[in-house]
């Protein structure tokens, strides 16, 4: 009997004070989305672009063995992005699978 993995997804909500324009904000969410799959192992997506050069949305997706494990990865990510970047989050939507 094989067990199966959990993912965790996170859309979160993003206010980019600091931006000046898309290419301000594109290169921040560049720059973060590399970091997280290179140091957290989280596939980063922006998932609503637009033209709001001050807002934007990205999804998180942690896969693990446990769902505790996958939101612990997934938040831990969450807290390097607002203390590294300069970014808020506006709100953060969870889901378990």
């Amino acid at each position: 009997m094989s067990s199966r993995g959990k993912v965790c997804i996170v859309e979160l909500n993003l206010h980019f004070p600091y931006s000046r324009s898309l290419k301000d904000r594109r290169s921040i969410l560049t720059s973060f989305k590399s970091k997280a799959k290179d140091k957290f192992n989280v596939l980063a997506i922006e998932s609503e672009p637009n033209d709001n050069f001050k807002m934007g949305t990205l999804t998180l997706c942690s896969l693990s063995k446990n769902g505790d494990d996958a939101k612990r990865t997934v938040r831990n990510l969450m807290n390097y992005l607002e203390e590294n970047y300069p970014v808020q989050i506006t709100k953060a939507q969870e889901e378990i699978l």
